[in-house]
């Protein structure tokens, strides 16, 4: 996973950095023409999030990977380690999706 290569050096930066540093990856998914999805509640369609929506999963695998003591594998590449879909929610309940494809 993507945010696994990261995860180290995310660990070890100061908040502002870890800021840019989930710019990064949301800048190597649009790289490989991937995005970010949310499921919208009323249409029950999936829409592109906002970059913001995207920072905040991105950030939120930063931490969920911290709490599960899951350490991240190099950051020398910034081609994602596979191409495909991670779908789960925010911890408030909201599904996002991050979506790899070329």
């Amino acid at each position: 996973e993507l945010v696994s290569n990261y995860y180290d050096q995310y660990d070890q930066v100061p908040k502002d950095d870890k800021t840019k540093l989930a710019d990064q990856v949301i800048d190597i998914v649009h790289g490989y023409s991937g995005r970010f999805r949310k499921l919208d509640n009323e249409s029950g369609m999936w829409v592109e999030a906002s970059r913001f929506e995207a920072r905040d999963k991105v950030t939120h695998r930063f931490r969920q990977n911290r709490k599960l003591g899951l350490a991240g594998g190099s950051t020398h590449s910034n081609e994602p380690a596979v191409a495909k879909t991670s779908n789960d929610t925010d911890g408030g309940g909201k599904r996002l999706r991050m979506m790899f494809g070329k």
